[in-house]
């Protein structure tokens, strides 16, 4: 009997592992479908697993009546044993793969290096040295004339800067950087929150004190992930402005925890990206968009991170919208040109307009 206990045990953990896997992936399906797919696979496995060790549990459980034994307290801590041991190997699983989770680093190939030189042969290779002397590695667009605000894009957790160079399109009169985060594109280095925000101040250092840029005119831009670098800069250098698309409060106790409700990520997430920390040293005006139907990074968390700016802010709810569509509204880029623009005016005077890309 207690070889078939085992069994038992380890068939109810395996269930409860795959259970829980497939929640997660039903969470994580806002972001990829694969994941949706992957779900029904793991859900299916999950029931099997959880209905066999059930199955061979009450077979114990008759035996032992059968041959005039309790076995109640035995066939509860049978299945406590199983979820237990399901759920910590859930969590391990979760601790070991906690990066991959949080960044997705995308490399540049020579194809996509060729391509940047044909589309946009103005843009500058810019080499900046963090605090540690790893190499942050991207571009600048400039502008017709300097020296010029600047615009600097921090981008989510699977976006590569250059894929981002349309959006100068929306304020062709400023400077545009984008620089790939430590470990993707051509920069060196590993990704970590206590590195990301570190580099985001030296990438501002670097690009302030070029005779080209107008250093007093400095916005930051951040979608997703990176909007809590853009609001750790915010909060550790004088931005004229500041836009996030999807803005979180934390990563680690905040948007981790809503796709994985059955662990307590707080506790052992190494990446917290606690934005919320920093936001209420954060003077400049921030615009935030916002999808009404976000999945990934939830409208809630979007607020609360509002609620601990600590300069003003304007709100864009989309109806609708997740956490991708939110940038295809074109209606949402020319108030993002407005917010910018009237910035912009009102600390150097008044500039002529230009116009954005025509509106489909």
């Amino acid at each position: 009997m207690a070889v078939q206990r085992t069994v038992s045990i380890l068939l109810l953990a395996a269930g409860v592992f795959l259970l829980l896997l497939a929640d997660m992936f039903s969470a994580l399906s806002a972001l990829s479908s694969s994941f949706a797919s992957q779900r029904g696979t793991m859900l299916a496995l999950g029931v099997a697993a959880v209905a066999l060790g059930l199955l061979l549990t009450a077979s114990t459980l008759r035996r032992r009546r059968h041959a005039g034994r309790s076995g109640e307290a035995g066939t509860a801590l049978t299945l406590a044993a199983g979820a237990v041991l399901g759920w910590l190997a859930f969590g391990l699983l979760i601790y070991n793969v906690q990066d991959a989770l949080v960044f997705s680093p995308r490399p540049l190939s020579p194809s996509r290096l060729e391509r940047i030189a044909t589309l946009y042969p103005q843009a500058e290779d810019i080499e900046i040295a963090a605090s540690d002397g790893t190499v942050l590695r991207g571009w600048l667009l400039p502008p017709a004339e300097t020296p010029a605000p600047l615009v600097i894009v921090f981008s989510g957790n699977a976006g590569e800067a250059s894929s981002y160079f349309e959006l100068s399109q929306w304020l062709p009169e400023m400077a545009w950087a984008f620089v790939n985060y430590r470990g993707y594109g051509a920069s060196g280095g590993t990704p970590s929150d206590a590195a990301l925000f570190s580099d985001a101040t030296a990438i501002f250092d670097y690009l302030a004190s070029r005779p080209d840029i107008d250093g007093d005119n400095v916005f930051a831009l951040g979608g997703s992930l990176g909007t809590g670098v853009a609001t750790y800069l915010a909060a550790h250098r004088p931005l004229a402005g500041v836009v996030l698309f999807s803005p979180y409060d934390s990563i680690g106790a905040g948007v981790a925890q809503d796709l994985v409700p059955w662990l307590p990520t707080g506790l052992f997430f190494r990446h917290r990206f606690d934005a919320a920390a920093h936001a209420p040293n954060a003077t400049a005006p921030v615009l935030a968009v916002v999808g009404e139907d976000d999945q990934v990074i939830r409208p809630a968390r979007s607020l609360e991170l509002l609620r601990h700016w600590g300069g003003p802010y304007e709100l864009i709810t989309v109806p609708g919208g997740d956490h991708y569509s939110i940038y295809e509204d074109d209606e949402i880029w020319l108030a993002v040109q407005r917010f910018v623009r009237n910035i912009a005016a009102e600390r150097s005077g008044p500039a002529a307009e230009e116009p954005g890309p025509a509106a489909d």
